[in-house]
């Protein structure tokens, strides 16, 4: 009975070894584990392009699955005119050469104002764009979601 106890431990103790390399290997590649989904948080830089007199970033959120990445969060956003093009730059919480606006795809909306955006890649800055017609000239919160690629 002993000895079958002892292969027992050993069996264990060799699938913890090989889990250990497989976690290590993931890590050193940048690799996802299936069923593992890296997660973070980061206050994005925003970037007043168009129709913006001020913006603020709150606390962002990001999960990485392989080369995908997701990102949602909220912003407030201050129109400088209404029934306006606006365009709002956002940060990538990890860089990638976005060489193609649909490198960067994803949507947002203001509840409060029935108004809502598109994301999309700005290829010149490497970062997500947000684009959308201000319903007022008010600051306001904006909350998004958006998918992008590392490259």
């Amino acid at each position: 009975m002993a000895r079958w106890a002892d292969k027992l431990n050993i069996g264990d103790l060799w699938r913890r070894n090989c889990a250990d390399i497989i976690s290590s290997l993931a890590d050193a590649f940048e690799l996802t584990v299936p069923g593992s989904y890296p997660t973070g948080s980061y206050t994005p830089t925003l970037s007043n392009t168009t129709n913006v007199g001020a913006s603020t970033a709150a606390e962002t959120y990001y999960s990485r699955s392989g080369n995908n990445v997701t990102v949602y969060g909220a912003l407030n956003v201050d129109p400088t005119a209404n029934t306006t093009l606006t365009e709002l730059g956002i940060s990538l919480p990890i860089a990638s050469d976005i060489t193609n606006a649909q490198h960067v795809s994803g949507t947002a909306s203001a509840i409060a104002f029935n108004s809502s955006g598109g994301i999309s890649g700005d290829t010149a800055n490497n970062r997500a764009t947000l684009t959308f017609i201000s319903a007022t000239d008010t600051n306001h919160t904006m909350r998004f979601h958006f998918t992008y690629r590392i490259v």
